[in-house]
């Protein structure tokens, strides 16, 4: 089965994909400059006819990191509604309209969603639940440039639950950043590392800043005098380190 990268792939009511017999190649589209079109290969390798329908959204983050969806008209996709029998495939094509966004000095970013339609056999996929694949889209720009920073960690309230770890990654460059992961290090007096606590990578999009967080646990505060921040897009590495002191509080 050709892979999907997992954080772009959202499963109703978390269906093993590889129960739903689905698979897609490329797992996401990058539109050069001069681009208009791309093509996307849908697997169907169960043994139950499955029925799709194909749509397109913008997707923005604003400077807190939040991500938003919003209606576009950029793109044709065809066929929008498909079967696909057991063993087949169906090509989905994707086609810029004419005067639409893009290509310009700041990537856009959009995502186009794959949801299965029930059929009138019996379960869907054969086990039971409904799929909804989702891909990113990328309109890059003509000149990419990578420009980030790590922010100094520090604790933010949860609702009224456990304070938590961050710090904000700001992406200043006109492309995404594609974090792999993010390191949170307790650091004893000799700056030594003690302890340690991983948040999951995930993009941070031009002009965006993304804190992220893990839970700030009294063990990992007990052993920090100060604390270190270790984030890593691809083959670069940015870190940043403060004092404990003022994150963990009562933490200690």
């Amino acid at each position: 089965m050709k892979a999907l990268a997992p954080a772009l792939l959202t499963l109703a009511l978390l269906a093993p994909l590889a129960q739903a017999g689905i698979s897609i190649s490329p797992p996401g589209i990058e539109l050069k400059p001069g681009q208009q079109t791309a093509e996307l290969r849908v697997s169907n390798d169960g043994d139950h006819e499955v029925s799709m329908q194909a749509s397109l959204v913008r997707w923005t983050q604003d400077a807190e990191g939040r991500d938003a969806e919003t209606e576009s008209r950029d793109f044709v996709l065809y066929p929008k509604l498909f079967q696909i029998a057991p063993g087949k495939d169906q090509v989905l094509r994707v086609g810029r309209l004419p005067g639409a966004p893009g290509n310009g000095d700041t990537e856009l970013a959009y995502r186009l969603t794959l949801r299965e339609l029930p059929l009138d056999q019996g379960l869907a996929n054969g086990v039971g639940v409904l799929l909804r694949l989702r891909l990113p889209v990328w309109l890059l720009p003509v000149q990419p440039r990578r420009d980030w920073s790590v922010a100094a960690p520090l604790a933010i309230s949860a609702g009224g639950g456990a304070p938590r770890l961050s710090a904000p990654i700001s992406n200043r460059g006109n492309s995404r950043l594609r974090l792999s992961e993010v390191v949170y290090q307790a650091l004893d007096a000799s700056g030594q590392s003690q302890a340690e606590l991983k948040a999951s990578g995930w993009y941070v999009l031009a002009g965006a800043s993304l804190g992220f967080s893990v839970e700030l646990t009294p063990e990992f505060c007990a052993k920090a005098s100060q604390i270190r921040v270790i984030a890593q897009v691809q083959d670069e590495q940015r870190q940043s380190t403060g004092p404990a002191a003022p994150v963990c509080g009562a933490r200690r």
